[in-house]
């Protein structure tokens, strides 16, 4: 499954779940925009990611890739986040309001944000993170790779 060139005004480019839950896998979300959740947003929801790539992908806001609001979760595994940007927060991922993810085997190059997480921002939130890689991630205040507070 492909999303190429999708937007929303509001949230989530390619997807938005709310109260809902989804497994995606084998899925390229390409050049997909949004306020908030360029690629995907979650809002009360939970997802289990696979073997799919968010690339050039963008946010005014947060979460150029996936953003994830109101105790929301992600099980994120072997999935690459390239070129992906927020104007704000988390160019590649956004966790905020007591989210939490767990994020293994991904990549993230070339995110950028224009105030906290390069690669993925995190407020209020929680994440477990192994074999992960953060590569040429900017931020233009805290945390080029990541950043939580």
């Amino acid at each position: 499954t492909s999303y190429t060139a999708c937007s929303a005004g509001s949230y989530g480019g390619g997807m938005a779940l709310t109260v809902s839950s989804a497994t995606v896998s084998g899925t390229s979300y390409t050049s997909c925009s949004a306020n908030e959740g360029g690629g995907v947003v979650l809002e009360s929801s939970s997802v289990t990611v696979s073997d799919t790539s968010y690339t050039s992908c963008s946010a005014d806001n947060s979460g150029g890739g996936m953003a994830l609001y109101d105790s929301s979760s992600a099980i994120v595994s072997g999935t690459s986040y390239t070129n992906c940007s927020a104007d704000y927060r988390g160019g590649g991922m956004a966790l905020f309001s007591s989210s939490s993810a767990t994020v293994s085997d991904t990549s993230y190059t070339s995110c950028s944000a224009g105030e906290y997480g390069g690669g993925m921002a995190l407020y209020d939130s929680s994440a477990t993170v192994s074999g992960t890689s953060y590569t040429s991630c900017s931020a233009d205040n805290s945390g080029g790779g990541m950043a939580l507070y």
